[in-house]
């Protein structure tokens, strides 16, 4: 929605990335630093840390969440304290975006977009939300919000990750791959976001932005963190999420075959989703 506030927590940790020799593409997102050359990322088992504020977060709450996030989100529905990637189409089958969606209780979500999708997505979820025909809104007793400026947004992803982290933590515990988590980091309340695996950690933390610039300089003490930009962050996700790509088109309608998005788990196999059969009727194709 780009208000002022949004705008102004991207402006949160602009000093530390000048200190660091950050470049700066579009409303002051670090596209890169001095030191980051290909490959830096696989050094040493080492963790990349990146500001990605610039995502959107949307917020959904109240008794028709569930149902909301039901129909609006194709993946399988989600257990309270799960997270997961998954496609939002319209009604014609197309893929406005493909989100992190967060299910933070049992009538409370929260949708993540870091793509340049995101302004496509927020439009159509706060259609839907607001969808009513003959008098009956059937999300009516649902709060939808644009929450983005009450958070700074960081991905910490790498081998040492895990370990990071955990020293913050006492005797709480981290939320395991797929789940999301409440959580004090050196008394600093964050929601942590587990959206890698075992093998491949990765976490996004949802960070309070008075506490942000704290938080960032205290992870960078550790020698096995360095800081990425977005280039960066972008190219470790695409391997992990082949589809990432092609939500830099940023045009209006944006097609991916049935068959593929069922293969990455990105939606489920019931028709009971917006969009589900519309796209059931499209010719079957292969993503690219």
């Amino acid at each position: 929605m780009g208000d002022a506030s949004s705008r102004a927590s991207l402006q949160t940790l602009y000093r530390e990335h000048l200190a660091l020799g950050a470049r700066f593409g579009d409303d002051a997102v670090v596209t890169s630093y001095a030191h980051e050359e290909e490959g830096v990322v696989q050094e040493h088992g080492q963790a990349v840390l990146c500001d990605i504020t610039h995502a959107q977060v949307l917020y959904f709450a109240g008794p028709d969440a569930p149902a909301f996030a039901h129909a609006a989100f194709a993946i399988e529905p989600l257990s309270v304290g799960a997270c997961a990637f998954g496609a939002v189409l319209t009604g014609d089958g197309k893929v406005t975006s493909i989100p992190l969606l967060a299910r933070t209780g049992s009538q409370e979500y929260i949708a993540l977009d870091s793509t340049p999708r995101a302004s496509v997505l927020d439009g159509w979820l706060s259609f839907l939300a607001h969808v009513s025909s003959d008098g009956y809104a059937p999300y009516a007793h649902m709060q939808a919000q644009d929450v983005t400026a009450k958070h700074v947004v960081l991905s910490l992803q790498g081998e040492a990750a895990p370990s990071v982290l955990g020293d913050y933590v006492g005797e709480q515990t981290l939320p395991i791959p797929g789940h999301v988590a409440s959580v004090l980091l050196d008394r600093i309340p964050c929601i942590v976001l587990n959206v890698g695996t075992y093998e491949t950690p990765s976490f996004v933390i949802m960070v309070p932005p008075n506490a942000a610039v704290v938080l960032w300089r205290s992870l960078l003490s550790f020698t096995e963190v360095a800081p990425v930009g977005t280039q960066t962050f972008v190219r470790m996700e695409s391997r992990r999420h082949p589809w990432l790509a092609r939500l830099c088109d940023t045009s209006d309608r944006l097609d991916f075959s049935r068959e593929a998005l069922v293969r990455d788990a990105l939606i489920r196999g019931t028709d009971d989703f917006v969009g589900a059969r519309a796209l059931r009727s499209q010719k079957e194709g292969e993503l690219q």
